[in-house]
């Protein structure tokens, strides 16, 4: 009882930076962690082991997984999507061409981003109104233009990185999409227009 004591005594005099250190040298030494090794050779709570990890996962050093943790170095890196276009073409247009024959004659389909939807909603025909939904600006970019397609895109947050503050404010939009005009073009800030 007295080494149990003992041992939480030295654990409790380890500042959380150190024990974060700590934590992810041993992630990168074995590959991954467990929340239950980890809370025994620091001899803290699972609790505390936790939420180290959510810390160390907002530093952007590891990934929380169920149980554990992953140093990000071992995740595998998505390749540019110009990489992917060249990949696996034969099956995509096959993947294509089969969600073609699936198409209603008329009504609403959703695109999802990806390499695979760009080649679909190249094909989309011309002979028939269709609504397209998309969060996709390569496959808004593509149907647009299509006088029998009406085309809705979804907003959402772009991932590109964030530009500095401002000191006039928030950014504004820099292009628009109208599925009654049809028109996918670059707008002008109303701060930049003259």
């Amino acid at each position: 009882m007295e080494t149990d004591r003992a041992v939480v005594g030295v654990a409790s005099a380890v500042y959380a930076p150190e024990r974060h250190q700590q934590i992810l040298n041993r992630a990168r030494e074995r590959g991954r962690i467990e929340v239950k090794e980890l809370a025994e050779e620091l001899a803290v709570t699972p609790e505390t082991v936790r939420r180290d990890l959510t810390a160390l996962e907002r530093l952007g050093v590891l990934r929380r997984v169920h149980g554990g943790a992953i140093p990000v170095e071992r995740l595998p890196v998505e390749p540019a999507v110009n990489e992917r276009e060249s990949v696996s073409t034969a099956q995509k247009q096959r993947i294509a061409k089969a969600a073609l024959a699936e198409l209603p004659e008329g009504g609403s389909i959703i695109l999802d981003a990806g390499t695979t939807t760009v080649l679909l909603a190249e094909q989309l025909p011309t002979d028939r109104e269709l609504t397209v939904v998309t969060h996709s600006v390569p496959v808004a970019a593509l149907v647009a233009s299509r006088p029998t397609i009406t085309l809705h895109v979804l907003g959402g947050r772009s991932a590109a990185a964030p530009s500095p503050p401002s000191a006039t404010g928030p950014r504004r939009p820099s292009a628009t999409c109208s599925s009654t005009s049809r028109s996918w073009a670059p707008t002008a800030s109303p701060r930049t227009a003259a």
